[in-house]
């Protein structure tokens, strides 16, 4: 029930039906729009990721209109409840996905252990262990279940003593086996469609399967969930806003990528920086062989590695400020620091090892080389007054001519870095 002043609205049964399935449509029409709807090879992994995406979707908005209609909600109170249960769908999900996924390798760590057992052992305490472990997920699908209903029912008001939250988990519960079985049948059965490797996957098959799969769990949780509301108390009280901030709150620090690219920034570029502006965070110093580099710290957008012997920092990497107009990213790096370990790798050019052997040339003069890729341009300097750090300039605007950035990477280092 919505209250907007003095008048009370109440929810139609109707919309708990289309609003999960109005939010399962749009995640669906998403991927479809999206490049993961047109993978060239598709495979189990995409149809992974499908159920995933409209899982967390149908989901969410079952939550959200279930709370609705279940309490008593102010005007703005749907944005609220909007963030929540993206939220804790979002969070549900991933912690199913984490334990499924050990499943997974204790599976395969088991089945190689029988293969490489001798011929005529006993194998049936291996396979009573196998049973164990697969039924992990259907044991933290119950958890879940059970966090949801109590969570539902707490937000709500509703007293947790009653045969309701018993019939509201056994729901739950039920959507969630049938959800997981369908879940791994369709995994089982799109690994195993191609008759051979002359056969390849059809690209709509793994979409196909993931909405079958949701669709059909969400069904049947809506027609046992429509039942068991027809039984329910219709005592509505006022939904506990300040309990589902906090939630929020809390979902917010542990997994912003639960709410998308929003979470990400809120936290980020705003709410983190805040807490350390009022000393509630400690900032990190970029601090590296003697140097500090005056740039605010952030989370994402700075980057220390500490690979010295003592521990200390080799390299630190910051965005180019935004005053200097030019974009990109600065990396100072110590000259006696460990080589590279990505160059090493991927057998890229190692800036130190160039810029020495320009320097080598000339002692007295600062060595600057520029180096060009079709994805972005790199400027690299070794600095007499700059002794015992390399700085390289990289992903700047490509517009720029080499000369204005060498005086733009120059003006940065004399006003942000300075001796500690």
């Amino acid at each position: 029930m919505i209250r907007i002043g003095q008048h009370e609205y109440v929810i139609p049964p109707w919309l708990g039906t289309v609003v999960p399935l109005a939010f399962g449509l749009y995640a669906t029409l998403q991927l479809i729009s999206s490049h993961y709807g047109s993978s060239s090879f598709p495979s189990a992994s995409d149809y992974f990721f499908y159920v995933k995406q409209i899982s967390t979707a149908t989901i969410a908005g079952f939550l959200l209109i279930d709370l609705a209609r279940r309490s008593i909600i102010t005007w703005y109170a749907p944005l609220l409840l909007f963030l929540l249960t993206l939220g804790v769908a979002a969070v549900a999900i991933n912690w199913f996905q984490v334990w499924a996924n050990k499943t997974t390798m204790l599976d395969l760590g088991l089945l190689f252990a029988l293969a490489a057992s001798r011929p005529g052992s006993s194998t049936s305490g291996a396979f009573a262990l196998l049973a164990g472990i697969n039924a992990i997920p259907f044991v933290v699908g119950a958890v879940i279940a059970l966090i949801l209903a109590l969570g539902c029912r707490i937000l709500a008001g509703l007293p947790l003593l009653s045969r309701d939250t018993l019939r509201d988990f056994w729901a739950n519960l039920a959507a969630a086996t049938i959800w997981i079985a369908l879940v791994f049948a369709g995994a089982f059965a799109i690994s195993h469609w191609p008759a051979g490797y002359s056969l390849r996957l059809p690209g709509w098959v793994p979409l196909a399967g993931a909405v079958t799969v949701v669709l059909a769990a969400t069904l049947v949780h809506l027609a046992l969930v429509g039942r068991i509301r027809r039984r329910a108390d219709t005592e509505l009280n006022s939904l506990r806003s300040w309990l589902a901030a906090l939630v929020c709150i809390a979902i917010l620090f542990y997994s912003p990528f639960s709410f998308g690219s929003f979470g990400v920034r809120t936290l980020y570029d705003y709410v983190r920086p805040t807490l350390r502006a009022v000393h509630v965070l400690p900032t990190p110093p970029l601090r590296i062989a003697g140097y500090i580099v005056d740039v605010p710290f952030h989370d994402l957008k700075t980057n220390v590695i500490r690979e010295m012997p003592d521990g200390s920092t080799s390299q630190v990497s910051v965005p180019f400020p935004l005053e200097y107009w030019l974009g990109g990213r600065v990396q100072i790096r110590r000259r006696d620091a460990p080589p590279d370990r990505l160059a090493t790798l991927y057998g890229r050019i190692d800036e130190s090892k160039e810029l020495k052997a320009t320097q080598d040339k000339a002692p007295d003069r600062d060595a600057v080389l520029l180096m060009s890729t079709t994805n972005y341009t790199k400027l690299a300097m070794r600095l007499i007054d700059y002794p015992d750090v390399d700085i390289m300039f990289t992903h700047f605007d490509r517009s720029t001519s080499p000369e204005e950035a060498e005086q733009a990477l120059r003006r940065f280092l004399r006003e942000r870095v300075r001796r500690s």
